[in-house]
C-alpha cells in the first residue's frame, strides 16, 4: 500500500510517504542549492536524513544518530533542527564546491 499526504506550511511543503512499511518525511525548503539555485528538499527516512536537490541531484546523507549526538540538548530533551540543518547545508555546500 502506498499513500501520499501533502500539507502546505508557510513556505514549505511537507509530504509523508509510506511504502513497504517504511515511512519517509519530505520537506521542501526555502534554502537554495549551492550548485544550481533550485530549492532543496530535506528527506528523513529509516536511519538517515538527506538534504538534496531535485534538479542537479546534489545531495548529502547522514545517519540520524549523528544528528542526535550533535544537535540534541538532553538536559531539556530538545532537538535543535536549525543547527542540524545548518550542519547539513554546510556539508552540501562543501560537496558542491569540491573539485575531484
Amino acid at each position: 500500500m502506498y499513500f501520499n499526504i501533502m500539507v502546505k506550511i508557510t513556505n514549505s511543503l511537507i509530504s509523508f510517504k509510506q511504502g513497504l512499511g517504511i515511512m519517509t518525511l519530505e520537506l521542501k525548503l526555502t534554502l537554495d542549492c549551492p550548485r544550481c539555485g533550485n530549492k532543496l528538499t530535506l528527506r528523513e527516512y529509516n536511519k538517515y536524513v538527506q538534504l538534496y536537490c531535485d534538479k542537479c541531484n546534489l545531495s548529502v546523507t547522514i545517519r540520524k544518530r549523528i544528528i542526535l549526538m550533535r544537535h540534541v540538548d538532553y538536559d531539556d530533551d530538545v532537538l535543535d533542527w536549525s543547527s542540524a540543518l545548518d550542519f547539513l547545508y554546510s556539508l552540501l555546500k562543501g560537496k558542491a564546491t569540491a573539485s575531484y
